[in-house]
Order: C-alpha cells, then structure tokens, then sequence
C-alpha cells in the first residue's frame, strides 16, 4: 500500500513539474460575425455604402499549455471574413460593395480556471497577425477590385464547456483599406461560437 501511495505522489510531482502539457483539444472550428465600429464604404463625393456586418469563419490549432492549472495555450489561427452591402445613388445608379478579409496569426489563450473544471472555463484570448481585404464595387455591369494588407489582430473573452463548445466576444483590428478615393474600417466587435475537438 506505501508502494502504491509514494509511486502516485512520485506520477502527480512529475506531472506538476512538466511547464508544457499536450492539449487535450487542440483543432477549433468557429462561426460569428463581425460588426465594423465605421463600416462605411466612402465612395468619395460625400457618397458611401455602410456594410453593417461581415461573417465570420474561423480555424485555429493549438500547441501546448504552460501549466495544468490556469493554463495558457499558444497556437496559431486563421480567420475568414465576408460581406456586401448594395445602394442606389442618383448619380451613378445601382452599385454594391463588398469586402473580404482573410487573417492568420499566433495566438495565446489564458483559462482563468483549473484544465480540469467540470463545469467549464472562462478565459480572455490575444492574437496578433497579417490580414489582407480585398474591397470590390461593381455596377451597371462594371466593377474593380483592390487587395490591401497589413498587421492586424484580436482580443477576446470566452466560456469553454467540457464537451469542447465555446462562445467568445471581442474585439478585431484590422487596418483600414485606402485606395483610389475609397476607404474602409472594418475593425469592430466580433462574437462567435465553436467547438473545439
């Protein structure tokens, strides 16, 4: 029975000592939209589209965890955003816009709870990383296209269940395209939910 207890205590302090440990679901999967803080298209001439929202779908794997206790996870994440917006204008008749947003980054997720809490984990997440818009108008059967990127990034709150669903709300910085008299800021507030697997 010794034996038994002092090879348990020995298993447990190696476990406790080892600063990274296998996360137990590394793949996420997520849906949302994101809700731009000035999502208006300026066109120039005091015209504008407002494009009052972009979807979002996101991947991410991570790495390994610090500790077993209030861990951080660091990993990696690719974000996919898209959304059009149509208007008619007396001048220049029927036009639409539209923005797609692609991002990848690093990322660092911090539980504010133990890695094994049955009832679920809070956390707050902080990424950093390029994100690349590309911003199309098109009407009356013509339409032009421009790519703009740059360092972007994300933070967020969330709550983690045991079964791998999640929900976060946060924020999403994303450089504001410009670009032959047309302009867009598509930073703004981002809510999702997920899985995680």
């Amino acid at each position: 029975m010794a034996l038994v207890s002092l090879t348990a205590l020995n298993l447990a302090t190696a476990h406790a000592a080892d600063s990274t440990l296998p996360v137990q679901k590394p793949f996420g999967v997520k849906v949302g939209a994101l809700f731009p803080s000035s999502g208006k298209v300026d066109l120039g001439g005091g015209d504008n589209i407002k494009i009052s929202n972009l979807y979002n779908v996101g991947l991410s794997f991570d790495f390994k965890k610090t500790t077993a206790t209030n861990p951080v996870i660091y990993g990696v994440y690719a974000d996919y955003f898209s959304g059009d917006k149509s208007k008619n204008f007396a001048e220049v008749g029927h036009v639409k816009a539209s923005s797609e947003i692609f991002g990848i980054g690093v990322s660092a997720r911090f539980f504010l709870s133990s890695a094994v809490a049955e009832k679920g984990q809070p956390y707050a997440e902080a990424g950093i990383g390029y994100y690349s818009d590309k911003v199309k108008l098109s009407g009356d059967g013509d339409s032009a296209s421009k790519t703009k990127g740059g360092l972007g990034g994300k933070i967020a709150v969330g709550y983690q269940l045991p079964v791998g669903v999640f929900g976060e709300l946060g924020y999403t910085i994303i450089n504001k395209f410009k670009s032959d008299g047309v302009s867009f800021n598509p930073s703004g507030l981002n809510a999702a939910v997920g899985y995680r697997f």
